[in-house]
This record gives C-alpha cells, structure tokens and sequence, in this order.
C-alpha cells in the first residue's frame, strides 16, 4: 500500500480495522474473460518450477537461450517473441495492452496478461524517456 493511501486512510477513516488475513475471496471473471489464462497471474505451474529450477543449475549464456529454453519447457508465453508489428502495437497501445488485440494469442498460450503488462509498462517509459530526453535536447538548445 502506498504511504500515501495509509496516512489517508489513518485520517479519513474511523481506525476500527479488523485483519481479514485468514479471508479467502473467491475471484470471478466478466464471461469475456473465460479464455485470458487469468490463473497465470498467481499459479506457478510445474512447469515453470522445473524451468526456474533448470535455469538456477545452468544459467543461460544469452537472452536467446534463455527464450529458447523457457519455451521448450512449455514457458514460452514469459518470453514470447515478437514481431516487429506487435511491438508497435505494444507501444501503440500505451501502459495498459488492448485485450481484444491479444485474446487469442493469449487464448493459444503464447502469451500472458502479466508479460502483456510488463511489456507494455516498458513501451511506455522508452517513450517516455524519448520524450524527456527531446525536451532536455530543446531546453539546452541542441
């Protein structure tokens, strides 16, 4: 939780909290959402343990390797390779990926909404850098 929210909280609110640590919340998804692989956003899967577990033996030499060896384990939706055209699309898209552009892909097991997000996220500071850097560049009038 931010610190902000906390104080916010700490003022606004009347301080009578209750831990609700031992609460068990089901999740439930709009029907729309039957196929997003919504469960790889907290399950580890065996197979992702044997590939952490591969990888902690023998580090890989490259991010090629790397890739490789996450999709031969069945991974391969961590580091999916991508083309030219979805990492514009990535970018284009801004912090949050446009579902219905990556559903099926999604659906397929290629990708996942965690890396989708990831990637996104770090589409979105390039640019944002990008932008700085130009307005740095143009206040030292290079």
């Amino acid at each position: 939780m931010p610190t902000a929210v906390a104080e916010a909280a700490l003022k606004e609110l009347d301080g009578k909290f209750t831990s609700r640590r031992g609460e068990i919340y089901k999740v439930e998804f709009a029907p729309a959402a039957a196929n997003a692989r919504t469960s790889t956003l907290w399950d580890v899967t065996p197979a992702e343990r044997a590939v952490a577990a591969d990888l902690a033996a023998n580090m890989p030499a490259t991010a090629a390797d790397l890739v490789a060896r996450c999709k031969a384990a069945g991974c391969g939706d961590i580091f999916p390779v991508l083309s030219d055209a979805d990492r514009k699309r990535i970018t284009a898209d801004g912090k949050i990926p446009k579902h219905e552009a990556w559903a099926e892909r999604i659906a397929k097991g290629e990708l996942a909404i965690d890396t989708m997000l990831n990637l996104a996220g770090l589409a979105s500071f390039v640019v944002d850098e990008a932008a700085l850097d130009a307005r740095i560049q143009k206040n030292m009038g290079s």
